[in-house]
């Protein structure tokens, strides 16, 4: 919508001593712990482009600043509507002009705001309250964030005693505001143009005190000057500038209304100046100010600078001992941190090993556990704080599993060698830090790096509490009488990745606590309508057993790799055959196409046996890992016991049919030499087949174990979010979701996406194809039937790119065939004249029954997944809340994001804490 506004707000730190060569642009300079701010609107196309001009914008600043200056960026969402002036008028040089004080106030409130257009309201609220205060002498507007400020109102004003009125009465604009920080600033324009007459009303307005605190530069040029000479002479050169007609002989000390004291502590100087003219102090900021710091002479005497306007507080009631004794109380059973305290009782282990003494071999175990604990302290500061829960509950849960599990491996004399704890542990710690790092009581931290580490903390917690949303989802899809046996918890961490990826800490399938972290670049944090597509793709590879129907995908795996030797075989003997006849090889193989078939039947038979003999691993032994395991062995053994009376039958088939052929078409080869390369050909088939189950299958086997667990979290997430086949290839290019399988497409080539993208469509097709009453539950069936590939190609939205994926799935499919009947175009893995293997070949892709086998898996997978939202109430509404929520999000624009990302944190929340309050209570 044009009427949608989202304005980034700039505060920097100069880096002392400046850099004169700079070209530093800033638009104000601030009073107070900043040193400038600067602003601009981001133009933003929701649904082209998410936010991503956020992170564009941030990026430019990065190179922009070139290490001169550090800073932090605020972006808010607002509609003119919501104000009583425009955004572009209200930052206009003219309003600045008319109105030179401005003022950038964050609120954080208790609440959250969640019914319809509570946000435009409250906005609404706030600005009315800054107009009837301000009575014509200053303009307001407000903005909604989707950061730890949960509002930016911004005012402009002629007086700074009204508008510091204003901004107090906004504590009574109908929300609970617990936090509140105000910067003040000046147009750079208007400072240098101070002493013109329309601005002299400024000196009239007496500031009844200014605390200014300095950190002296101690640099020498040969003499040593001590550190109190140089904030002395600074203080007395401001004095006399602020106090002007005074008698420059009297000195500070000796007035009561300039004292001058020696401070330790974060800085060196404290001056304390009363009643002074605001004009005069704004005109040292101006170029030839004492205060300014691009004028050569600041860096001289310090390297920072801090400086407070106090105004005096009106009188108020006193408040009543009473009240102050029950807020007392409230305070401490509301400020209480319950589960962090719950969790340090929980720590036995860890704790023990924190108070050792000894560090020397068990330094590393002790490092672990000391930041385990030091990050469970931190997490306090927002278990305790007034404000919402949000961002506790989303780093809070994660660090609790990660107790959980090292509290019981905590005497394993290797835990200190597991490298990803410590990986773990920084992404906990760091995402903390991103999260403190916009929270008003931290606001003034300097940050060298701030663009590495952060990003928008309620974007943030929504991605880990919709991570866990999804979770949830997953978990009740379990096998038929059972429930759950695992509990899973995800970190997310955002930072300077290459693509988003999932591990989990203890990569075993035994393990009934898992922890999961998900990295994801941070420029994708601004992909909202993309990334809740990925995460309710990347939780679906490790939640939701039931569905996942691993013993059938056991089945399909030995059989592919039956499948992949009988083409391999026959593409062997065909070309040692070509000597003979190319029309009676062919002919053979088309009119005995299953001459091969043994191999599958023994194989399963060899499987079978040697299954039965792993029966006390039968409850994971379907898992990926040992399930190639058992199937590489069953190939081995199957090697020893079969294949060379099953290739032997074979060479003797196509030796008889090619005798017979040579008689009725008088073939030149005569029987000796066909009986000799014949005999040749088997030989070289046993050596092959030793060869690849050493090289090759484990790759293979790899390979299927990828294909089958991504399209199956594809499948998961169409399903689950309703996405449309436009939505899923766009996905791939929004989120550079397959990215580490995205090959440089060349022409007439087949990547590993094409393949994945392929079998998706399939299975899907197939399912609300084959079952029209399912469609009862998933509005978007009428995507996926009816050749969507056919009709999306003539779709005037897609991209060139998307347009290509399109083009290359189709050929693919196009190409597919049953390979037995076409063995002369199969491109083998195994090149006979050189007998060496292909590195990256798989053409056996192409052939239906591979194709088939891994749809027939997938459609089985979706099955029991359709039948459970068809038969369960619980799953069906559960499932209806999370596509509410995506549809709200990547339908609609940017300010409906903001205001569904509030409602989901609201619900969120609430849910996790009466969890909470459940298993205390009730010890679930």
């Amino acid at each position: 919508m044009k009427d949608n506004v989202c304005r980034a707000i700039t505060f920097i730190n100069y880096h002392i001593p400046i850099r004169w060569d700079s070209n530093i642009s800033v638009q104000y300079s601030t009073v107070g712990f900043f040193d400038g701010l600067f602003t601009k609107r981001i133009n933003i196309n929701y649904e082209e482009d998410d936010l991503k001009p956020l992170w564009q914008h941030t990026s430019r600043l990065t190179a922009e600043n070139e290490g001169y200056y550090s800073y932090q960026n605020i972006f808010g969402f607002s509609r003119d509507t919501w104000n009583n002036i425009s955004d572009e008028i209200f930052w206009n040089k003219s309003t600045d002009e008319d109105y030179p004080l401005t003022f950038v106030v964050f609120l954080q409130i208790r609440d959250y705001l969640t019914d319809a257009h509570t946000i435009e309201s409250q906005c609404r609220a706030f600005s009315n309250v800054i107009d009837e205060k301000l009575r014509g002498i200053g303009k307001a507007y407000t903005y909604g964030t989707i950061d730890k400020n949960d509002f930016v109102v911004c005012i402009k004003s002629k007086k700074y005693e009204n508008a510091v009125g204003a901004i107090k009465a906004l504590h009574d604009a109908g929300v609970n505001v617990v936090y509140s920080y105000t910067i003040f600033s000046v147009n750079n324009e208007v400072l240098k143009n101070l002493n013109e007459d329309k601005y002299r009303y400024l000196s009239d307005e007496i500031i009844p005190s200014i605390c200014l605190k300095g950190i002296v530069n101690s640099f020498e040029t040969g003499s040593s000057i001590a550190l109190d000479r140089k904030y002395r002479q600074f203080c007395d050169i401001l004095i006399q500038r602020l106090y002007g007609d005074d008698d420059p002989s009297k000195k500070i000390e000796e007035d009561k209304n300039k004292v001058l004291y020696d401070i330790l502590g974060d800085n060196d100087f404290r001056l304390i100046a009363r009643n002074v003219p605001l004009r005069k102090i704004l005109r040292e900021y101006a170029p030839g100010g004492i205060l300014c710091y691009t004028e050569q002479v600041f860096p001289y005497y310090l390297f920072s600078s801090s400086l407070v306007l106090n105004t005096c507080t009106g009188k108020k009631e006193e408040i009543e001992d009473s009240e102050i004794k029950n807020a007392i109380e409230m305070m401490r059973r509301e400020f209480t941190c319950h589960m962090c305290d719950n969790l340090s009782e929980q720590m036995e282990g860890i704790l023990e090993v924190v108070k050792k003494k000894s560090l020397k071999k068990e330094d590393r175990v002790i490092s672990i556990c000391q930041a385990i604990f030091q990050l469970l302290q931190s997490l306090k500061v927002l278990e305790e704080a007034p404000t919402k829960k949000y961002d506790f509950y989303s780093l809070y849960l994660p660090l609790e599993s990660l107790v959980q599990i090292l509290e019981s491996k905590i005497h394993d004399p290797d835990i200190g060698n597991v490298k990803m704890i410590y990986e773990f542990i920084h992404k906990i710690s760091m995402t903390l830090h991103g999260t403190l790092r916009t929270d008003i009581q931290f606001f003034q931290i300097r940050d060298f790096n701030v663009i590495v580490h952060y990003a928008p903390a309620k974007i943030r917690a929504f991605y880990a509490l919709w991570a866990m949303k999804i979770r949830d989802f997953y978990k009740k899809f379990v096998l038929e009488g059972q429930s759950s046996p695992h509990e899973y918890s995800f970190i997310l961490a955002p930072g300077m990745y290459k693509g988003t990826a999932v591990r989990q800490l203890f990569e075993n399938s035994q393990e009934e606590k898992r922890l999961m972290l998900i990295t994801l670049p941070e420029r994708h944090i601004y992909s909202p309508r993309w990334i809740t597509i990925v995460l309710a793709h990347e939780v679906s590879h490790f939640v939701g057993s039931g569905i996942r129907n691993r013993k059938e995908r056991h089945t399909v795996w030995l059989r592919l790799i039956a499948r992949i030797l009988e083409l391999e075989l026959q593409a062997l003997f065909y070309r040692e055959l070509l000597c003979i006849s190319h029309t009676e090889v062919m002919s053979a193989y088309k009119k005995n196409p299953d001459l091969l078939t043994q191999i599958e039947d023994q194989l399963i038979k060899t499987e079978e046996k040697i299954r039965r003999e792993n029966e006390d691993k039968k409850e994971y032994i379907f898992h990926s890992k040992q399930s190639i395991e058992i199937i590489m062995e069953s190939y081995r053994k199957f090697l020893v016991y079969y294949i060379e009376q099953i290739l032997t039958n074979f060479s003797c088939n196509i030796k008889y049919f090619i005798s017979d052929s040579r008689k009725k078409n008088s073939i030149k080869a005569s029987e000796e030499d066909i009986r000799i390369v014949c005999n040749r050909a088997t030989e070289d088939m046993k050596l092959f087949c030793n060869e690849i189950g050493k090289v090759v299958f484990a790759k293979i086997l790899n390979l299927f174990h990828v294909l089958t667990s991504e399209t199956f979290a594809d499948i998961m997430a169409i399903l689950t979010l309703e996405l449309s086949l436009e939505d899923y290839i766009r996905s791939f290019l929004k989120t550079e979701l397959g990215e580490h399988e995205g090959e440089i497409r060349e022409d007439n080539t087949i990547t590993f996406i094409d393949v994945r993208i392929a079998i998706v469509v399939e299975t899907i097709s197939g399912i609300f194809s084959g079952n029209p009453n399912t469609r009862l539950y998933f509005s978007n069936y009428s995507n996926w039937i009816n050749n969507p590939i056919r009709r999306l190609k003539t779709a005037k939205t897609l991209t060139v790119d998307e347009r290509k994926i399109l083009e290359a799935v189709s050929m693919f499919l196009k190409k597919k065939c049953a390979l037995s009947s076409k063995i002369n175009c199969y491109n083998a893995i195994y090149d006979s004249s050189s007998r060496s293997f292909k590195g990256s070949n798989s053409d056996f892709l192409r052939d239906e029954k591979v194709f088939d086998l891994i749809c027939g898996y997938l459609r089985g997978c979706a099955k029991l997944y359709i039948e459970k939202v068809v038969e369960s109430k619980d799953v069906e509404e559960c499932r209806n809340d999370i596509l509410k929520t995506y549809r709200n999000i990547s339908k609609k624009t940017e300010i409906d994001l903001m205001e569904e990302i509030e409602n989901f944190l609201s619900g969120a929340e609430s849910e996790y804490a009466n969890k909470k309050f459940s298993d205390e209570i009730f010890g679930c």
